[in-house]
């Protein structure tokens, strides 16, 4: 990952070649693609809320009410 050396970003999942990570310098999620030796080429800048990298995996989501 390109970038300044105190920058960290924190993987937390991956799914179908793409990883979700939150980044300490953008306080924020992101979602990318893995380059072909399984790193982040370049970091986004964002700043997704979780609930936004959800729905650009899953689409939007049917809330249910009681």
């Amino acid at each position: 990952m390109t970038g300044s050396p105190s920058e960290y970003v924190y993987v937390v999942a991956e799914y179908q070649g793409k990883v979700l990570y939150w980044s300490d310098v953008e306080d924020g999620w992101e979602l990318q693609s893995l380059n072909s030796t399984g790193g982040i080429t370049e970091r986004g800048s964002n700043q997704f809320e979780l609930k936004h990298v959800i729905v650009q995996l899953f689409g939007q989501l049917e809330v249910r009410s009681k």
